[in-house]
């Protein structure tokens, strides 16, 4: 046994490996007070980095998470508009130049720009079609590999973006090409031709839609809901 695992060893017992007397811990490190050794130093603290004064706050110094829904995922900051009284006019034009100038330098390239655009874009028709947080990563994804093989070159960054979105839904599930043009900022011909150059390039494996898992969708744009329906159609 090596002379560390040992006096970790004995650090455990509290007894000090040269003298046999019992050892005490102060600050960071334990000690014999009797002759003076040294037996560990500098604990590892494997508790959360943050202190909480309230009990309903969880509050962590560590930030958000990595996100591929993000260009820079998720590692850059923000400055945000400061309206106070009590600033000078002075210092206000100097934070809204660093703040402009802040925003300028998120970008090393138009790459990076178009990329922000898309993945903003991906981020919104996610949100307004209620797409789970695993399609809204898989569109993301997908719009990252169309860019890194120049699929989107003549072609504009809604479509490609709107073409992600609903190839990562019929991955994942069942969505309709008319819904996902509803909330583009591009026209359905567009989104159309995105997604079969995606398909065709990317050699994505689109699930064949069965007829049985659009009874859902069905049934819920029927109006007032299918039970209803089921019902009159029974009175009738």
């Amino acid at each position: 046994m090596s002379s560390r695992v040992q006096t970790r060893l004995d650090a455990s017992t509290q007894i000090c490996p040269e003298c046999g007397a019992s050892l005490a811990t102060s600050g960071q490190e334990t000690h014999c007070p009797e002759c003076g050794l040294v037996v560990d130093e500098q604990p590892v603290d494997h508790g959360p980095e943050w202190r909480s004064f309230d009990d309903e706050c969880k509050g962590q110094r560590t930030g958000a998470p990595r996100t591929v829904l993000r260009h820079d995922r998720g590692l850059s900051t923000t400055i945000g508009a400061v309206d106070r009284p009590d600033i000078s006019a002075s210092r206000r034009r100097r934070l809204s130049r660093q703040r402009r100038l802040h925003s300028q330098s998120k970008f090393e390239s138009k790459r990076d720009r178009n990329l922000a655009h898309g993945l903003g874009e991906i981020r919104r028709m996610a949100s307004a079609l209620e797409q789970s947080h695993a399609v809204r990563e898989r569109a993301a994804t997908l719009f990252q590999q169309s860019q890194d093989a120049n699929l989107l070159h003549g072609r504009s960054i809604e479509g490609g973006a709107a073409a992600a979105v609903y190839a990562a839904g019929r991955c994942n599930g069942v969505v309709r090409m008319r819904d996902v043009a509803e909330v583009a900022r591009c026209s359905e011909g567009q989104a159309w031709n995105c997604y079969r150059t995606f398909q065709a390039e990317l050699e994505l494996s689109i699930p064949v839609a069965l007829p049985v898992d659009w009874v859902p969708k069905v049934c819920s744009d029927v109006p007032g809901g299918f039970l209803a329906t089921c019902s009159s159609t029974r009175a009738s």
